[in-house]
């Protein structure tokens, strides 16, 4: 066999196995939407909760690193911050202790942050438009921070309207 024919051979051969490995790739069942007033939203990132410190502080951590995560753009109701810590719970230990968070920005309590809990299947959702949704919270005068702040006010006037 001549050898221009054994390296047509071989670049015929790793022709198809490319091709083969881009068809038979597997391809994501998830699909990402992120609906945001910026367009520099950052990607999130998995945190493992460790404690519920309040209605809208969690201690989480990811990898080596521990840190507080306040929730973005809410205040407890007065009066309701034991409900709400029992909520904030629930939806915690329903997402395994595991949640997605985007960091805002670090302040003198750890980082401000819009942290997403599951609910199930593929759905997550804003702990923080949850909290208002039940009525243990209202918008605090930081949403003008939050990646999220159309969403929080969408929540809070769905509560408002029950």
């Amino acid at each position: 066999m001549k050898p221009q024919m054994i390296i047509q051979g071989l670049v015929a051969v790793a022709v198809l196995g490319i091709a083969a490995a881009i068809i038979l790739r597997p391809q994501s069942q998830h699909q990402t939407v992120t609906v945001s007033r910026y367009s520099d939203v950052p990607v999130s990132k998995q945190w493992e909760v460790k404690e519920v410190v309040n209605g809208t502080t969690l201690k989480a951590s990811r990898g080596w690193k521990t840190c507080r995560l306040q929730l973005c753009g809410v205040e407890i109701v007065p009066g309701e911050e034991q409900q709400a810590i029992a909520y904030l719970k629930q939806l915690v230990n329903n997402s395994n202790n595991q949640v997605a968070v985007l960091t805002v920005k670090q302040n003198s309590d750890g980082w401000l942050s819009e942290v997403f809990v599951s609910l199930g299947s593929d759905s997550e959702e804003l702990a923080s438009a949850l909290l208002i949704m039940e009525g243990l919270a209202v918008i605090s005068p930081q949403v003008q921070k939050c990646f999220y702040q159309e969403g929080l006010e969408m929540a809070e006037e769905l509560a408002t309207q029950e």
